[in-house]
């Protein structure tokens, strides 16, 4: 126990210095709000804006994530959409999303409900203007060695299980998905008529399930109850202070944030036209540091 706590404390210092030092150097870097500054903001279901530097524009839609797709805003969407083309032409343009890339469909209606909602419906829409669509996510690979440097083993480990819970709790909880039997796009898939243990062992993770009851003991000196969906939100959630699987979401969202920023700022150099499309947390956090990228407002709308 001396032994583990120690190595807590360790990591502890080392996350704080890495949490207050940039992953890149550079301005835009420290115009990405902090998580503290977004908890004291007002809270909306949709917001999102439009930047525009000589001839190039940037258009970022955010919205709250919803657990079915009904309640997506999609013909927000659509409209932000056509606005985006009158304004580029089409021309030179570049669609970015958050996770995976959704399976392709060719009609609205299934690519929002099999392939994964507003990113279903972006990759459809994209396809009809032959306009390429991106995920900038940093892999696993590069996230990992980032979070080593701060955290323990047995913690990153309980990353990835907590992100199989609630993808569990997610499939289980939509109907709609479970009629249809996707999941995701092109994500690894659990199939419903499996328990938990079954579907967490399809994502072949190394760690049996058994060990990971171990490692949630040792972490939280209490047992796993895998039917509490909220206390695997809340400890997932990076604007809950609580226990340090929120303080890695914290440092692993400044990391992706700062690797999406990274990325936008090459494809303006590359004079590309973007269109992103985010959970909203996302979009309000990272707005100076796009706007720094892109020069001028054009408009900015919010709506709950």
């Amino acid at each position: 126990m001396k032994k583990q706590f120690g190595k807590i404390i360790f990591y502890s210092i080392a996350m704080m210095i890495f949490v207050y030092t940039p992953v890149y150097a550079g301005n835009k870097y420290s115009l990405i709000m902090s998580y503290e500054d977004y908890a004291e903001t007002k809270k909306y279901n949709l917001y999102y804006y439009a930047f525009k530097i000589n001839n190039l524009k940037l258009f970022c839609f955010g919205e709250k994530d919803f657990h079915d797709y009904e309640n997506c805003k999609y013909s927000e969407l659509k409209k932000l959409w056509d606005l985006f083309l009158e304004e580029t032409g089409g021309n030179n343009c570049i669609i970015l999303i958050e996770g995976s890339i959704p399976v392709l469909y060719d009609n609205e209606d299934d690519a929002i409900v099999k392939a994964g909602g507003k990113s279903g419906l972006l990759r459809f829409l994209a396809d009809q203007q032959n306009i390429k669509i991106l995920s900038l996510e940093p892999d696993e690979k590069y996230l990992k060695s980032k979070l080593m440097k701060c955290f323990l083993q047995d913690e990153i480990a309980y990353r990835c299980f907590r992100n199989i819970v609630q993808t569990f709790h997610s499939y289980k909880r939509n109907e709609r998905m479970q009629r249809i039997g996707h999941l995701f796009g092109n994500r690894k898939k659990g199939r419903l008529d499996l328990e938990f243990e079954e579907f967490y062992d399809s994502y072949n993770t190394g760690i049996s399930f058994n060990q990971m009851k171990e490692i949630h003991y040792k972490l939280f000196e209490t047992d796993l109850d895998l039917s509490d969906e909220q206390w695997f939100y809340d400890v997932s959630n990076p604007l809950i202070f609580q226990s340090r699987m929120n303080e890695m979401a914290r440092v692993e969202g400044r990391i992706r944030d700062e690797f999406i920023i990274n990325s936008i700022a090459k494809l303006k150099s590359k004079k590309q036209n973007v269109f992103i499309s985010y959970n909203i947390l996302n979009s309000v956090m990272q707005e100076k540091a796009i706007k720094y990228i892109y020069g001028y407002l054009l408009y900015r709308t919010s709506a709950n």
